[in-house]
């Protein structure tokens, strides 16, 4: 008898333990170990799959609470109300927000509870009594699923409602295509030109200036004041590239060869450079607000290029007026030179239309020094004539007044 009820006695402490530990357990999940409860009515308008008695209640990702019972609302057959119970401590305002939020992948939903302002106004009881009650966001209760099947009726809505702009953009997105493929040479040349101008081409780093002449070894001054304008092209020459005439007529670019300026701003720089070196004139420079030279020279390019044959050539035609200060034309001429490019490398080009360059230059010079000479030359000219012509009437005067001879 004693044997057996000792094994009474161990077999009821061993009962009461494991009792005692489920309780323990179950009052940490549900009380939280202390505090007063205020209970709460969540109504969602959606279902609330996944949601049971027991679940957790999180107020901004903190447990406060459990999920006390679920209701149908007898009157509304979309609602569903679930009884909350959290900690009386929880700042629960009439702007709080309720949704519910789907743990792990076993899909536990736990209502989550988001504060709000803190002025907010405490939540009101029912006018009829009971629980206070928060009503959840219409969103609330939709699984992954849910929202994408809604997004896809949306889309599908849309697409349906535009059907005729989205047939018009395929059909202008098939002809912009077509045009694309039949210009795509077109298209190639565009890049690869864009690519020269951003210096993202091959070689885009070679640049080539002209030559100005020497200076002579004893210049002699006119003391004249000439501004060199800005010399006038046409856009083809207009840039900063070597160009090529081919055999057909077609005037291309080089594909590396760049000229350290545009054409005319770096022809405007070596004949100024030019005539400075020169010493012909008095002072040459371009043309400075505010003064008014003695004379202005204004040229015009209308060849520089290298042409194709067979014997490459580099041709340089310039065309120069000489105008007076009162506007008036003093001189026109037309320059034009060639020199035959030996290779077909850049660099050869670059040397044979400095050269050609240089030749035109040389030219010009001398001409602008004669024509600017010669007004100063007819100028002192009549001064000779006149002192002959006032000779002449003494003499004329002098054999009137001599008496005639008698005979």
């Amino acid at each position: 008898m004693e044997i057996r009820a000792r094994y009474v006695i161990v077999g009821f402490f061993t009962l009461a333990v494991i009792l005692g530990g489920f309780a323990f357990v179950y009052w940490l999940q549900t009380t939280g170990g202390s505090g007063k409860r205020a209970v709460y009515d969540v109504r969602f308008s959606n279902t609330v799959s996944g949601l049971s008695k027991g679940s957790p209640v999180l107020f901004n990702g903190i447990r406060v609470g459990e999920v006390t019972g679920l209701r149908l609302v007898p009157n509304n057959p979309r609602a569903v109300d679930a009884v909350i119970a959290i900690d009386e401590t929880a700042p629960v305002r009439s702007d709080t927000l309720v949704s519910l939020e789907f743990q792990g992948l076993t899909g536990i939903a736990a209502v989550t509870l988001t504060g709000g302002a803190d002025n907010a106004p405490p939540l009101p009881a029912p006018p009829g009594g009971g629980a206070p009650i928060l009503v959840a966001s219409e969103a609330a209760g939709e699984t992954v699923g849910e929202s994408a099947r809604h997004v896809l009726q949306r889309l599908d809505k849309i697409l349906a409602e535009n059907s005729a702009d989205l047939r018009s953009i395929v059909s202008n997105v098939q002809s912009f295509s077509e045009a694309l493929g039949r210009n795509s040479g077109k298209v190639d040349n565009i890049i690869a030109g864009l690519e020269r101008m951003t210096s993202g081409g091959k070689g885009s780093g070679i640049f080539y200036s002209l030559n100005a002449i020497p200076a002579p070894a004893n210049p002699a001054r006119l003391g004249k004041q000439v501004a060199v304008g800005d010399p006038v092209a046409l856009m083809v020459y207009d840039s900063d590239k070597l160009l090529l005439q081919n055999l057909s007529g077609q005037v291309e670019s080089f594909n590396t060869a760049k000229w350290s300026d545009t054409l005319p701003k770096l022809m405007q720089a070596k004949i100024v450079q030019s005539f400075e070196n020169a010493g012909a004139l008095g002072e040459v420079n371009r043309p400075i607000d505010g003064v008014t030279p003695d004379y202005q020279l204004l040229t015009e390019v209308r060849r520089f290029q290298i042409v194709q044959g067979a014997q490459a050539v580099a041709e340089v035609e310039i065309s120069a007026k000489l105008v007076a200060g009162d506007g008036r034309i003093v001189a026109v001429r037309v320059f034009s030179a060639k020199e035959a490019v030996q290779s077909k490398e850049d660099a050869e080009a670059a040397r044979a239309l400095s050269a050609a360059f240089g030749t035109v230059a040389s030219s010009l010079i001398g001409w602008t020094r004669d024509a600017l000479a010669e007004p100063a030359a007819a100028a002192a000219a009549p001064a000779e004539p006149a002192a002959q012509h006032a000779d002449a009437e003494k003499a004329e005067s002098k054999e009137t007044k001599r008496p005639s001879r008698k005979r």
